[in-house]
């Protein structure tokens, strides 16, 4: 009886710790909107935006949305490719997407000085966020000293909203070319969980009951011997 109890503790602890490790590994899915420019060639606009994306995806508990893939799934519901600037729009766009954040923005260059605006929006709560920057020398000194800087509080303020789990479910997509790690694959973990529950269960199956090899075998207890007969000359003295 205490090892079975045992056991069953060993068993809801595996399934409780596979639950929270799940949780603290939720990837959230964010797409990209390419960046409205003005004052420079949209060629170049595209090219900071990629940038933008590569960053934000640098994450491991973020997986951002290919540029193809935005384009492809805009098509199907008859959307045009952009810019985008209305903040309804883009929440709804976002929810097309079946992301959790969706980040959209504008670029500008008058000479040397770069300027750049992000919005970063909740698709469930419809909550956005803002960052803004410029930087005046080159575009290479311009991703560095201010892209790569915005990219990171928009990052913090993707995963800051841990609490928030009632998010649409993750469509399937198809593959996009970009090799991830290993830990930000969903069946990873999925079969993690599956061999926690499967050894788990073999356990209890092989220690349930008395009559299995690993429970505890019955004491056999062996009849009296007969008395031995008494001699009829014999006396006691």
């Amino acid at each position: 009886m205490h090892k079975s109890f045992i056991k069953y503790i060993l068993f809801f602890s595996i399934i409780l710790s596979g639950f929270l490790s799940a949780q603290a590994q939720r990837i959230h899915k964010v797409a990209v909107l390419g960046l409205d420019a003005t004052g420079m060639d949209v060629t170049v606009a595209d090219g900071i935006t990629e940038y933008l994306r590569e960053q934000i995806n640098s994450s491991q508990l973020i997986d951002v949305m290919e540029n193809k893939l935005v384009l492809n799934k805009l098509k199907e519901f008859s959307y045009l490719t952009g810019p985008f600037t209305e903040n309804e729009e883009i929440i709804k766009i976002g929810q097309i997407l079946e992301v959790d954040k969706i980040v959209a923005g504008n670029i500008g260059k008058i000479g040397d000085l770069f300027s750049i605006s992000l919005k970063c929006y909740d698709t469930r709560t419809k909550e956005s966020y803002e960052e803004t920057g410029s930087y005046e020398g080159s575009q290479a000194l311009f991703l560095v000293n201010t892209i790569d800087p915005m990219a990171k509080k928009i990052i913090d303020y993707i995963l800051e909203d841990e609490a928030s789990t009632d998010v649409t479910p993750p469509v399937a997509i198809p593959d996009s070319g970009i090799a991830k790690p290993w830990y930000k694959k969903w069946w990873v973990w999925a079969g993690v969980g599956g061999v926690a529950v499967i050894s788990s269960a073999l356990v209890l199956s092989g220690g349930g009951g008395g009559g299995g090899d690993g429970g505890e075998k019955p004491v056999k207890i062996l009849p009296e011997p007969p008395p031995l007969p008494i001699p009829k000359n014999f006396s006691a003295r």
